[in-house]
């Protein structure tokens, strides 16, 4: 069962993303604005802002592969 809309406590898990993408660490930011998401659901700049994050998430982990991969560091 989802939780309950809550706009204020969506805003305070989300600051605490922003906090974490300053610090770099973006896979904390994407937990924290997924968990936003919940109690924001209608929230478009949020889903817009997480999926974007998933993204380059995406892209940094298959750029590594290919790197490791040309270096033939592949597994």
């Amino acid at each position: 069962m989802a939780p309950r809309p809550n706009p204020k406590l969506a805003k305070k898990i989300t600051d605490l993303g922003d906090k974490a993408l300053a610090d770099g660490r973006l896979d904390d930011a994407l937990n924290f604005y997924q968990q936003a998401a919940q109690y924001a659901p209608q929230d478009a700049a949020l889903i817009e802002r997480t999926a974007a994050l998933r993204s380059k998430l995406v892209r940094d982990h298959v750029d590594a592969a290919e790197r490791d991969a040309l270096a033939g560091h592949a597994e």
